[in-house]
């Protein structure tokens, strides 16, 4: 089945290109008919009129060079750069934004100065992954609480039992591996179990162990990986 792109003078057309080998753009750009691909085309002119408009009126002197140059690539992209062409965004969070409206991506989400560029990348990839990213797009998770509730909605874990932001990303990390092997992770998700505790506590339930006798949030976590190596030596004799 044909499908139409953009060409270089901005008119729709097929592509005769092997799919995903296109100098033209990615499957994004590419359209099932040419009326698809003529609003595409038309929506770009647009924008490209608009983007020389709005970057003839910018300060250069508003901006570093990194920032500046980012702005640049939105406008050889033709993008709306308009979105994150801003000097309270850093030039790593530009690039996130520059991203994400080349994947013609709803940006919208993360479009926010309070977000840093990694927080921003955890939001982008969701996105292109077709996820429910506002669960996890919120300013009072760490990019790393980000990525661990997201890894989990990849994997259709009920990250709702910890998409809480009394955990950290390491404890996170724990109770989404335990679920990830269908383990009963109501036994260390509490706040009060450290991650390194919880990892105990995981791989004690991995082998098969009694891990009561060392389910105490007081115990230290060496001293619970010794007790976790030496019930797992007396269950192997």
């Amino acid at each position: 089945m044909a499908k139409y792109h953009v060409k270089k003078d901005g008119t729709p057309g097929v592509c005769h290109a092997q799919e995903g080998n296109c100098p033209l753009g990615d499957s994004s750009q590419h359209f099932s008919n040419k009326a698809e691909a003529q609003e595409y085309a038309d929506k770009k002119n647009e924008i490209e009129v608009k983007n020389k408009e709005y970057f003839n009126n910018l300060n250069e002197k508003d901006f570093d060079k990194e920032q500046w140059d980012e702005i640049k690539e939105g406008l050889e992209s033709n993008i709306d750069f308009s979105l994150y062409a801003k000097p309270e965004f850093k030039s790593n969070q530009m690039e996130q934004i520059r991203y994400g409206l080349e994947k013609r991506l709803d940006v919208s989400t993360y479009t926010k100065p309070e977000y840093n560029a990694d927080q921003m990348f955890q939001i982008r990839r969701g996105l292109e992954e077709d996820l429910d990213v506002s669960l996890y797009a919120k300013l009072e998770y760490d990019w790393e609480q980000m990525k661990q509730i997201r890894e989990g909605l990849e994997k259709g874990l009920d990250t709702s039992i910890y998409a809480k932001p009394e955990y950290n990303g390491g404890q996170m990390e724990q109770i989404r591996e335990g679920l990830r092997k269908g383990l009963d992770v109501s036994i260390y998700a509490k706040p009060e179990f450290t991650d390194d505790q919880m990892k105990e506590i995981r791989l004690g339930l991995q082998n098969n162990i009694d891990v009561r006798l060392y389910l105490n949030p007081n115990v230290n976590w060496k001293d619970m990986k010794n007790l976790r190596l030496e019930l797992q030596r007396k269950n192997n004799l």
